[in-house]
């Protein structure tokens, strides 16, 4: 993990099944956005693709966006504990020099979403994902230099190597830089 971003998503004794990582396959260092809420950062879609369909296809599937992380720190719609939303703060940013990565979320296999309780008010209800192929892909907020990152794709249910997390990466470059007017 870079030393300047933790991931706050998965602590000591929380399961983990898939981790995912930014990796900067630039030649120059690369500013990525992070911020302590996963699903701002990393978007998660659970795709609406055929079994057989390639990975390929998948990448460019449409899909509905589902939350894979913990929300921020809303509280659990079956917690004791008063409902609503409590926010972790502003975004931050990590540079990566080539070739580096860092860890940005961890999974534990289990999908969120936010509910609007009559009783309790705003809440997060967890939900056990459906089977099929699931596509992580980095949210950069930036409006001009967003860097280019290729997506990936993980199947659900997650075959794990001996219990070992699977590793995701996304790999980042640079925006395309303006060569400047033609002669």
């Amino acid at each position: 993990m870079h030393p300047a971003v933790a991931a706050h998503d998965a602590g000591p004794t929380e399961r983990v099944v898939l981790r995912v990582r930014v990796k900067n396959i630039d030649t120059v260092p690369l500013r990525i956005l992070t911020n302590p809420d996963s699903n701002e950062m990393i978007w998660a879609y659970r795709l609406r693709v055929s079994p057989e369909a390639s990975d390929r296809a998948a990448m460019f599937a449409d899909g509905d966006r589902v939350k894979a992380f913990p929300i921020g720190q809303m509280a659990l719609c079956t917690a004791d504990g008063g409902a609503g939303y409590g926010g972790l703060g502003q975004p931050g940013d990590v540079t990566l020099a080539p070739g580096e990565s860092f860890e940005a979320a961890h999974w534990d296999g289990i999908l969120r979403e936010e509910v609007l309780d009559p009783q309790r008010g705003v809440c997060a209800r967890e939900i056990a994902p459906t089977p099929g192929r699931y596509r992580f892909q980095l949210d950069q907020p930036q409006l001009e230099g967003r860097p280019q990152c290729q997506r990936a794709i993980a199947a659900w249910p997650i075959a794990a190597d001996a219990g070992a997390p699977v590793v995701l990466e996304l790999r980042c470059r640079n925006a395309p830089r303006d060569a400047g007017p033609r002669s």
